[in-house]
């Protein structure tokens, strides 16, 4: 390989590697605040205009990260 294919093939391996711990620590801090939820240190929002404004953008993200790994997994064979 040349030099900067090289430089290319680390840019895109350090950029997946960020992809992965992103999606690790958002996966930690979406268990950590159901626990919390459940155990009751949580307390609900007062006003429910405002979950209702943020229940589809919390679904999309969960969704785009999870379903990338299935797509990262065929993408890769």
């Amino acid at each position: 390989m040349t030099k900067p294919a090289v430089e290319q093939f680390e840019a895109g391996r350090l950029a997946e590697t960020f992809k992965e711990w992103v999606m690790i620590v958002l996966t930690f801090a979406f268990v950590i605040l159901y626990g919390l939820a459940l155990v009751g240190k949580l307390r609900p929002l007062a006003d429910i205009s405002i979950v209702s404004r943020l229940e589809p953008i919390i679904f999309v993200i969960i969704g785009y990260y999870f379903g990338r790994l299935p797509a990262q997994q065929t993408s890769s064979l």
